[in-house]
């Protein structure tokens, strides 16, 4: 063996050296970058899951706030109509006649006290026999 071919062998493992340690680098650079993007990629799922989550409780507030705001509607609606029951006529004491029966049903007791406002006493004493009447309470 002589000093050129010494010099070739040196050169070819220095050079298989060298190819063998720019792949490793390049293998541990490639996953790096795929580690980064699946990190990313990662976070970018959990950024949408918490925005979708956030239009989810924005649009169940809505609602809420909607639906809030027809109650409070209704209840004025109620209380301005409820004002015209005053008056006594037939409808009248139909009506709270089936809501003390309605409730009488519901809360399955044999004492109750019904209680009214002062102006309306005369009809709900007018109606109580009405509504404890055996046959309706079946």
């Amino acid at each position: 063996m002589n000093a050129s071919d010494a010099d070739r062998q040196i050169k070819q493992m220095t050079e298989h050296d060298f190819n063998l340690e720019k792949q490793m680098l390049m293998h541990h650079a490639k996953l790096k970058i795929q580690e980064e993007y699946k990190r990313k990629e990662k976070k970018r799922e959990v950024n949408k899951r918490i925005a979708r989550s956030a239009e989810i409780g924005a649009s169940r507030r809505q609602k809420m706030i909607a639906r809030d705001e027809l109650l409070k509607t209704l209840i004025v609606k109620v209380q301005s109509q409820l004002k015209n029951y005053t008056i006594l006529d037939d409808k009248n004491k139909v009506l709270l006649r089936d809501l003390i029966v309605q409730r009488l049903i519901k809360l399955f007791e044999t004492d109750v006290v019904v209680a009214v406002r002062a102006k309306d006493v005369q009809l709900a004493e007018m109606v109580v026999t009405e509504a404890t009447d055996s046959t309706l309470l079946r």
